[in-house]
């Protein structure tokens, strides 16, 4: 009876415990938010313990026009300027190409680990193309990277693509179209992924996170389709800057306002996105000191600047206290020195919460930039953001040293701060000239009279894109078509001296190793700077240089060797995936080959990349690479036998 007795306290007690702990597990589950699977709104507040959410969006890509009749009476009643379908830019009408019928497209808010599934719907006759997520790594979905014939078949019009991809990497990012030009003007938004509060390292600068802020190029050329005549005043460069699709211009009240709460520190999350010329712009706000905390979803040790100088692409965290007295101030952009065409600039307003509702002081062009360079603000006089910081500290005779931003909140990976890496790439790219006549045997289109064509390339040679997606379709890539420095095709190895290669560029890297890019801009394109593009890594800008003239790969590399080229700094650079690179200059930029793909580097504007700027990072085997479902798009049927050709 007394071991009984004892038996049975044995097994009540194990009962209780088993009982004890599902009564846990299901307090836990109780309270734990389930994730939505359909049409998810997935913008609420991040928290640690949530569960990841499925978020399902639909994006419809179609041909619209600004200043359409959605916009009434606009300009003359301002209010109408805000209806929806409206896109009032800075009251020019044109044809152009928009997600939902908006400039730019919806702002996507996530929290870090969501499932995004994202349906693209193609409503453009005859545009095909497809979408990058920028800043995603895309490290468990490569193929959803959104390079055609890269990752993927471009989106036909009348047809629709899922994207579905983890958002892995925290900060502001971007979705933009990746085509031709009509559609990188006007096809792109923001996409936010936000963290927890106590994984935020910022979360204690800023009281208030409500506007994202997308500064795009506007130009008064011709839109996609002449849906209307243009304008014979209009000069075909002529144009503004927009803040969020609008601007204050012709004295209308249909540009962008900010609401600012007084005494509160709100975050800004500002990105340069969209337009053909790629131009670098500045940005700064009248009166108030910006405290720039990210860059490129990076997060970084805070600094106050009165001015962002922002590449194409790039993007930048600041946080703007409203310690002014109540009112309205301008928050102004404009086009960096340099830039092709027309000086463009355009503003928004902060106004103060409670204040009357009217523009601040308006002046002219030379009075804002006068207040730019007297802007009563205590911070930095010189602009940050592009990287590295090319101006007079290394502008002696070359190689000059130039120093790079080195106020990351993090350290790099520890196999990038050593001395050397396991690989390093040197990756000449600019223009060269080539007679007409190659160029026309070559297959471009050459105006008459027209001696010789500028024919971009990297490492002499030009980029072109197979007829079927490297990543998804190897076995239909046609091997004569894949190329690199040391297995030219036999139409590249025969070339004259006067003519050029075009074909797959193609760089293998080893799977984990470290890696140094030399990026070295040969110029030849009227000495103008380059901002490149890195699909799949952020890449940590460890040096610079400018040269005296322009160097091939084996003296950039001979000068490194003998330490006469540049300073490393490897305590903190900047993790960033946007990369300028002026005339003449040389920056190394590194990263640890982690995550197996096609990964392209590229200019990023579209008229250079799509011409040949631009190389493939073939990183680990084709087996290392995650497979592509069963059922994935396939495309190349239109290339025919050889039959076909007469």
């Amino acid at each position: 009876m007394r071991a009984f007795a004892v038996d049975s306290t044995s097994i009540y007690f194990r009962i209780s415990i088993v009982i004890a702990m599902m009564t846990a597990v299901a307090t836990v589950l109780w309270f734990t938010p389930l994730p939505k699977i359909e049409f998810a709104s997935c913008e609420r507040p991040c928290h640690p313990l949530m569960w990841p959410m499925i978020c399902r969006v639909k994006m419809t890509v179609e041909l619209y026009q600004s200043m359409s009749r959605a916009c009434g009476d606009c300009p003359s009643n301002s209010s109408d300027c805000f209806q929806r379908g409206c896109v009032p830019a800075d009251g020019f009408a044109r044809g152009l190409l928009t997600v939902d019928r908006q400039l730019p497209g919806p702002t996507i808010n996530v929290c870090a680990g969501d499932i995004l599934l994202v349906d693209v719907v193609n409503r453009a006759p005859g545009h095909e193309l497809a979408v990058h997520w920028r800043g995603q790594s895309q490290r468990e979905s490569p193929m959803m990277d959104g390079v055609p014939m890269v990752t993927q078949c471009p989106i036909a019009s009348n047809t629709i693509f899922q994207y579905k991809f983890r958002a892995s990497s925290a900060g502001t990012h971007l979705y933009q179209a990746f085509t031709g030009s009509p559609a990188v003007e006007s096809v792109f938004g923001a996409l936010v992924v936000r963290q927890p509060e106590d994984v935020d390292p910022h979360a204690g600068l800023y009281d208030e996170d409500r506007h994202v802020v997308l500064v795009s190029e506007w130009r008064h050329g011709p839109g996609p389709h002449a849906l209307l005549q243009p304008d014979p005043a209009a000069a075909p460069g002529a144009g503004a800057l927009l803040f969020n699709g609008r601007t204050f211009a012709k004295g209308g009240m249909w540009g962008e306002t900010l609401s600012l709460r007084a005494g509160r520190r709100h975050r800004l999350r500002l990105a340069l996105a969209g337009g053909g010329e790629g131009c670098a712009v500045r940005v700064w706000a009248e009166r108030h000191a910006l405290l720039l905390v990210e860059l490129d979803g990076a997060p970084l040790q805070p600094r106050e600047v009165a001015s962002l100088t922002l590449s194409p692409g790039e993007r930048a965290d600041v946080v703007l206290r409203a310690d002014q007295r109540p009112g309205a101030y301008w928050l102004r952009a404009t086009t960096v020195d340099g830039c092709a065409g027309p000086t463009l600039r355009g503003a928004a307003v902060l106004r103060y919460e409670g204040s009357p509702d009217k523009l601040p002081p308006t002046d002219t062009d030379a009075d804002a930039d006068a207040a730019l360079r007297d802007n009563d603000v205590a911070a930095e006089d010189a602009p940050v953001g592009a990287l590295p910081a090319f101006d007079s500290r290394c502008a002696a005779e070359g190689p000059a040293h130039c120093p790079v931003t080195t106020f990351a909140r993090q350290a790099p990976p520890d196999q990038l701060t050593k001395p050397a890496t396991y690989l390093t790439l040197a990756l000449p790219f600019g223009y060269k000239l080539v007679p007409a006549d190659n160029a026309t045997a070559a297959g471009l289109v050459v105006p008459q009279r027209v001696s010789h064509v500028r024919v971009p390339h990297v490492n002499n040679i030009t980029f072109v894109f197979p007829s079927s997606p490297v990543l998804t379709q190897p076995g239909d890539v046609d091997s004569e078509l894949l190329c690199n420095e040391g297995s030219l095709p036999y139409s590249c190895a025969h070339v004259g001296s006067g003519g050029f290669c075009q074909c797959m560029h193609v760089v293998h890297v080893p799977l984990g190793a470290t890696v140094e890019l030399l990026l070295i801009n040969q110029g030849g394109d009227g000495e103008a700077s380059a901002v490149l593009h890195m699909h799949g890594y952020r890449l940590y800008v460890v040096g610079a240089a400018r040269l005296k003239r322009a160097a091939t790969a084996a003296e950039v590399l001979a000068l490194d060797r003998r330490g006469a080229l540049m300073d490393r700094e490897l305590s903190r650079p900047v993790p960033r995936d946007t990369v300028a690179v002026p005339a003449l200059g040389v920056v190394a930029a590194r990263f640890k080959a982690d995550n197996p793909g096609y990964w392209l580097l590229h200019e990023e504007r579209p008229t250079r990349w799509a011409a040949g700027l631009a190389v493939l990072l073939h990183v680990g085997a084709d087996g290392d690479t995650p497979a592509p479902p069963t059922d994935w798009p396939k495309c190349g049927s239109f290339v025919g036998p050889h039959f076909f050709l007469i």
